[in-house]
């Protein structure tokens, strides 16, 4: 590779990288909590306007916030391959209406195409842990940066009580009145009754642009 950059928060692996690839000019270690790192930052020197490559073998307790780190976060990446759990690939992979679709599948939907590329048995561990795993692939799409952050906002908020419908949820998580509500399902040609798990999209992003508009005439 042209340029490698790596985040290992673990004291002993640093140190066996470090010895590993002592002299290697194109890798470059980051010794934090990728979590709290400033991505733009510390990568744009390294990386600046090429094309970048995640590769991981992400810890299972912090998936979601690792991916979405990612795919959020404006640099240019290309594909994102890592190794999670297979119920949360299930999950992140899954169609509106299915039992496993969320807000997860919602938000990455967004800025990527994910798929799920084959399992992995606990038998090639050790220890053996008591999940299946599975690689996954995403695929970052051209996106809107500016309807981003709205169309996140709006999927946490419309998910935030799983079993409320769309109109109670935007009622409650942008605090709106019922009529406000009512437009926004309206003009954004959402069924009434919808609940989030039966949104696309397409639907989110709909929901997303109206609440904009709404909040927009609000402050005027």
């Amino acid at each position: 590779a042209a340029q490698v950059a790596a985040y290992e928060i673990d004291a002993g692996l640093v140190r066996s990288l470090k010895d590993t690839f002592e002299g290697v000019e194109n890798f470059s270690l980051f010794h934090q909590d990728f979590l709290k790192a400033d991505l733009e930052k510390e990568l744009t020197p390294i990386f600046g306007e090429a094309d970048i490559y995640v590769a991981a073998n992400l810890p299972y307790y912090i998936t979601s916030p690792c991916i979405m780190k990612l795919v959020e976060s404006g640099l240019n990446i290309k594909r994102i391959t890592v190794m999670i759990q297979k119920e949360v690939a299930q999950r992140i992979c899954a169609m509106p209406g299915s039992k496993e679709y969320g807000s997860i599948s919602a938000a990455i939907g967004f800025f990527a195409d994910a798929k799920m590329l084959f399992s992995v048995s606990p038998s090639c561990f050790y220890p053996k842990p008591d999940v299946y795993s599975a690689v996954l692939s995403i695929e970052m799409k051209q996106y809107d940066a500016e309807k981003a952050e709205q169309y996140s906002k709006t999927v946490r908020g419309l998910f935030a009580k799983r079993r409320k419908t769309v109109r109670s949820n935007l009622r409650q998580s942008f605090e709106l009145t019922i009529g406000q509500a009512n437009a926004i399902i309206q003009k954004a040609q959402i069924d009434e009754n919808a609940r989030a798990e039966t949104l696309n999209v397409n639907d989110f992003a709909r929901i997303s642009e109206e609440i904009v508009n709404i909040q927009k005439n609000i402050e005027n």
